[in-house]
């Protein structure tokens, strides 16, 4: 299914959390795929900010079906952030809590998607949480948009993907290890988006378990 099919057949099904109505363009939906799993032994903050979060991967997909990754780098005492040819997007000072990511371009070609992968650096997206959440994991918050400036009126779909459990525990359904977010007609020279979602950091590095977990 197309992005543009998905986005109609979820604004048909959405409810709660899982859909909104932004007040500057189209829908914003959210979606999560438990996808391959992690493990990790135990979370070491929930405090994470944008130094803490180095390793990460992040990469950016254009209109035209090109891609370019960076890796995510401590850029000051709570700050960090990725680099690109023609987009940053940066993190902190404070935690992802209630502190935003920026992203920025100055491409003329529209990026269309970026992929947060957070295992490399061991970060994991902590979702907002209906019961009890992964130990130590204290509260979750789901993606919102905290200022943005785009140019064009368009529907957002942000993905959760990859869970992560704690060491051969089964994922709750709060964490994951990578957040995708897809634009429906993309960024371009002088958009801006800037987002708040929660991520935590495990304790020891994220790792795919063994075949006999999660089973």
């Amino acid at each position: 299914m197309g992005f543009k099919q998905f986005i109609a057949a979820a604004i048909c099904v959405c409810a709660g959390t899982a859909c909104f109505h932004s007040q500057v363009r189209g829908d914003f939906i959210l979606d999560e795929e438990f996808g391959q799993q992690y493990s990790t032994s135990t979370l070491a903050t929930f405090g994470t900010h944008g130094a803490i979060m180095a390793g990460m991967s992040v990469e950016v997909t254009y209109a035209d079906a090109t891609t370019e990754t960076q890796i995510w780098t401590t850029t000051g005492t709570e700050t960090g952030g990725a680099f690109g040819s023609s987009w940053q997007i940066t993190q902190g000072p404070g935690s992802t809590w209630s502190n935003s990511f920026n992203f920025t371009t100055t491409s003329s070609t529209a990026i269309v998607a970026i992929n947060l992968h957070g295992a490399p650096g061991n970060t994991v997206f902590d979702r907002q949480f209906g019961g009890a959440g992964t130990s130590t994991s204290a509260n979750g918050k789901d993606i919102f948009e905290s200022l943005t400036n785009i140019s064009a009126s368009q529907d957002v779909l942000a993905t959760y993907y990859d869970a992560v459990g704690l060491l051969d525990a089964d994922p709750v359904g709060d964490l994951f290890a990578g957040l995708r977010i897809e634009f429906e007609t993309g960024l371009v020279f002088g958009d801006a988006f800037a987002f708040i979602t929660d991520t935590d950091t495990g304790q020891t590095n994220l790792q795919t378990p063994e075949p006999s977990s999660f089973a």
